[in-house]
């Protein structure tokens, strides 16, 4: 039965096995982040990012683009690089 506790496809908190995996996959990756900036290993920390990067953190929790309101932080590789190297 689809969605019973015994289901492989679904995590034991509730979600489906792969948004579990995602996340996990998320929280991970943004622990590390943290991690190199609170070491201060910034070109480590760049290397996070692809040459196609943005980095947008949002200055509302509903805003949910960074086009139409002032974000905190938009910036794509380049600019990530002239914060980095700057």
């Amino acid at each position: 039965m689809s969605g019973d506790a015994d289901d492989p496809a679904i995590h034991r908190d509730g979600l489906p096995a792969r948004a579990a995996w995602r996340r996990r996959n998320c929280e991970a990756f943004l622990v590390e982040e943290a991690r190199l900036l609170d070491e201060a290993r910034f070109e480590e920390w760049l290397g996070l990012f692809t040459l196609d990067a943005q980095y947008w953190v949002p200055s509302a929790p509903a805003q949910d683009n960074p086009h139409d309101t002032v974000s905190l932080i938009y910036d794509d590789r380049r600019l990530l690089e002239a914060r980095v190297r700057g």
